[in-house]
Parts: structure tokens; C-alpha cells; sequence
């Protein structure tokens, strides 16, 4: 018969990746609470108001169908943009602080009113030139916005002396926030009265300063984003050392 002293658990340590194990309640995983759900609902919601745009104008003809797939393009464009930068973001923040959740709550207020501008500006010709200058604030703070966030990641890391992220994550990120203040300097100054009186083949300058900033910021964001990353993770716990003597002795 098989002495009963013999059917013990097995040692935690010994199906350890480092032949180790701590002895104790695991280390609670960390989370980010605040406003992650809402802000993809925001974002989502400001891409539906577009398509509901397209929806009330029906075209009724193939130059006002091109006209207005354009228009919802260039909306859509926007939000992707601050969308894609938005998450790059928040996916590498260590955690939300007031301060960011301050900066969260008025990038996702510009965001829902842009749609809302935007169709004022491309259908009221009555007041074009105040919601163009609207628009184009809204866009310069929006970038402003996007960039105070890498700030705060930034900061944050520096800050953070156990869990770090890559050099090269660091160093695409600070890029990216030069880059986000370039496109809202381009728009904050495209909303100047002069870049709307000031014409250029029948259209105002402020348009094509608009066009600039954001697909110059868009391919300046791709090719960013689009270059070999490093092999390291992107932001991992450094493990509890603990010597193979102590850990045989933790064993027996």
C-alpha cells in the first residue's frame, strides 16, 4: 500500500518557467479603469452621424453622389486618424491619472462635435466662414489634445521604475507628438479670417491647409508606424529573482 505522506500536491516551483514560484496570493493584475468603453462608443457614434448625413441628402445626381461620398470620406478620415492615434496611446499608458481622464473627456467632446460642424460647414452656406472656423479648432485642438495624452504617457514612464516600455516605443511616441502639434498649429492657423477671404482656384485656403496638415500627418503617422519594431515586449514586470539555493531549500 502507498504510504499516504507520498500523495502530497506537487511543488508549485516545480512547473515554473524559472523553477521558482512566490509563496503566497498572486500579485493582482492590474487594470485601467475610467472611460475605455465610452470613448470607442464616442468614436463609433461620431462615425454613424456621418453616414446618417449621407443618408438624409440623397444625391440626385452622380456629381452630388461623388460630392457627398467625399464629404463623409474626409469626416471619416478625421476621426480614423485621431482613432488610430488615440489607442496607441491609451494601449501603453501604465494608468489613468485625473489629469488624463481631464484630456480623455474633452478629446471625446471634440470628437462628437465634429461631425456636427462639419455637416453645418458643408450645408449652411449662410455661415460657412464661422463654422469653418469652428471646424478648423476643433481639429487644432483635437491634435493638441492627442499630444498632451503622449505628454502624460511620457511622464508617466519616467516616472515608473518598474515596469518599462522599449526605448523604441518611447522614441515613436515622442515623434508622434511633434507630429500631432505640427497638424493643430496648421489648423489653429488655417482658422484666422485671412485663409478664408484669401482664395485659391475658387476655394479658400484654409481648405487646402486643412488637406495638407492631415494627409501630410497621415502618411508621416504611417511610415512612423509601419517601420520594423523591436523584439522586446512592450511593457513587461521584471520577474522576482530568486537563487536556485533558495529555491531547492523552498522545495524541500
Amino acid at each position: 500500500m502507498t504510504d499516504s505522506s507520498t500523495l502530497q500536491p506537487a511543488d508549485p516551483t516545480a512547473c515554473s518557467p524559472s523553477g521558482a514560484a512566490t509563496i503566497g496570493s498572486p500579485t493582482p493584475a492590474s487594470f485601467k479603469v475610467g472611460i475605455g468603453s465610452i470613448s470607442d462608443v464616442v468614436f463609433g457614434l461620431a462615425l454613424s452621424i456621418g453616414s446618417l448625413i449621407l443618408v438624409a441628402r440623397t444625391p440626385q445626381n452622380g456629381s452630388s453622389l461623388v460630392l457627398g461620398i467625399y464629404y463623409f470620406g474626409f469626416s471619416f478620415l478625421i476621426v480614423i486618424l485621431v482613432w488610430l492615434s488615440f489607442r496607441r496611446i491609451v494601449a501603453v499608458l501604465p494608468h489613468e491619472t485625473p489629469v488624463s481622464l481631464v484630456v480623455n473627456i474633452a478629446l471625446l467632446f471634440c470628437v462628437a462635435i465634429e461631425p456636427f460642424l462639419f455637416y453645418v460647414l458643408v450645408t449652411d452656406s449662410t455661415v460657412s466662414a464661422d463654422a469653418s472656423t469652428a471646424f478648423a479648432v476643433d481639429l487644432g485642438v483635437m491634435m493638441f489634445l492627442l499630444s498632451a495624452l503622449t505628454y502624460l504617457l511620457l511622464r508617466e514612464e519616467q516616472n515608473n521604475s518598474t515596469r518599462k516600455l522599449a526605448q523604441e516605443i518611447i522614441d515613436r511616441q515622442a515623434r508622434s507628438a511633434f507630429l500631432h502639434l505640427m497638424v493643430g498649429s496648421i489648423c489653429l492657423v488655417s482658422a484666422l479670417p485671412v485663409f478664408w477671404t484669401f482664395t485659391i482656384a475658387g476655394g479658400a485656403v484654409r481648405y487646402d491647409l486643412w488637406y495638407f496638415a492631415l494627409f501630410w500627418g497621415f502618411a508621416a503617422q504611417a511610415r512612423l508606424y509601419s517601420a520594423p519594431r523591436a523584439q522586446s515586449a512592450p511593457r513587461v514586470a521584471e520577474p522576482p529573482t530568486v537563487s536556485p539555493g533558495g529555491a531547492a531549500a523552498e522545495a524541500r
